[in-house]
């Protein structure tokens, strides 16, 4: 992956301790095409997904819900999504200041 950057938006009102965040991926050309979509995920569960394979501009935005004391997990997933089955963690980012 290329890298990605994420801002915190606002707290969200119906899990306190979590903030909603957006995050933009900006992954390889070569990935551009597969058959799998880039997700994110918390401890408490999974935020939304993208497809990879739209073609087209290799940036893509997601929003989610982060714990900002805790860290955001990517992954790749099959096309539909299937979090029960995730194929590959990409990568662990720690959310708080080092």
């Amino acid at each position: 992956m290329r890298g990605f950057r994420w801002s915190l938006q606002v707290p969200c009102r119906s899990a306190p301790g979590l903030e909603q965040i957006r995050i933009e991926f900006d992954y390889p050309t070569s990935w551009t095409g597969i058959d799998a979509s880039i997700c994110t995920r918390i401890e408490l569960g999974w935020n939304e997904c993208a497809a990879l394979n739209l073609g087209g501009d290799q940036l893509q935005i997601l929003h989610g819900y982060v714990d900002p004391l805790l860290s955001l997990q990517v992954w790749i997933l099959d096309s539909d999504g299937n979090a029960a089955a995730p194929l590959v963690a990409l990568q662990d980012v720690p959310l708080t200041p080092t």
